[in-house]
């Protein structure tokens, strides 16, 4: 999961394409922030998997999410920061409803107990 932060990282983030190059830290803030993100998701998309014993609805809401993510930032004011106070998903106000649902979800479900941490059969 982390490693899924590190990939988007240089192609996506260190150019902008993600949050801009107009905050703090940028763009090395941004990539750690994506880390984050791909964590989170990593934990909401492996929960689906291991529930549904097939690949393809977290494919789905993968590829939902790729969509859907950047819509807030197309059609938010100009001038957002995106990466702390903006309306996209893999910021932090955005992140943060995600975040408790994980924390939820590996503190709460049985369902990484039961597979025993072996995510491939």
């Amino acid at each position: 999961m982390c490693f899924g932060g590190l990939g988007h990282g240089p192609p996506l983030i260190y150019f902008g394409f993600n949050y801009g190059l107009d905050y703090w830290g940028a763009p090395f803030t941004g990539i750690l922030m994506m880390i984050l993100t791909c964590v989170v998701l990593g934990i909401w998309l492996s929960y689906v998997t291991i529930k549904s014993n097939s690949i393809i609805p977290a494919s789905i809401l993968h590829g939902s999410v790729n969509v859907i993510g950047e819509w807030p930032a197309f059609v938010a004011i100009s001038g957002i920061n995106t990466l702390l106070g903006g309306p996209n998903p893999t910021g932090i106000i955005g992140m943060v409803g995600l975040l408790i649902g994980a924390i939820v979800l590996l503190k709460g479900s049985t369902a990484f107990r039961e597979r025993g941490g072996n995510h491939y059969g």
